[in-house]
């Protein structure tokens, strides 16, 4: 599958916020030098495809945006770190397998409201 700038983008001297608008963006810190960080990338790939049209995957590069991974408070790599409506909800440090990653990210997903839902009232 061909992969497109709307499933996943590399970010480098922009803010999160000018991204696309998916109410879900899952940040992926890595670095080129890092192992882990490669042996992740066919998981976050593979990943960022099965919820393309939930969240959007953005691959940051500590070494090419060392700001921005300051800015995010990163102290090791791989950092996984999921945004809503500007602000992060979670983050998960280290190496995990694709199974892991789905079930992290069904998890938020399932507990997302949409803005048009309303809980009931509770009696």
């Amino acid at each position: 599958m061909k992969k497109t700038d709307s499933q996943r983008s590399h970010l480098q001297g922009a803010t999160v916020e000018q991204t696309v608008s998916q109410p879900l963006k899952l940040i992926w810190f890595s670095a080129q030098w890092c192992g882990p960080c490669q042996h992740m990338a066919p998981i976050v790939e593979a990943t960022a495809d099965k919820y393309r049209n939930q969240i959007h995957t953005i691959k940051v590069d500590v070494n090419a945006d060392p700001k921005l991974a300051d800015d995010f408070q990163i102290r090791g790599i791989p950092t996984l770190v999921l945004m809503q409506d500007g602000a992060v909800i979670d983050r998960q440090v280290g190496a995990t397998s694709q199974a892991e990653l789905s079930q992290w990210l069904a998890q938020h997903l399932s507990n997302q409201q949409l803005p048009d839902q309303h809980l009931p009232a509770q009696q």
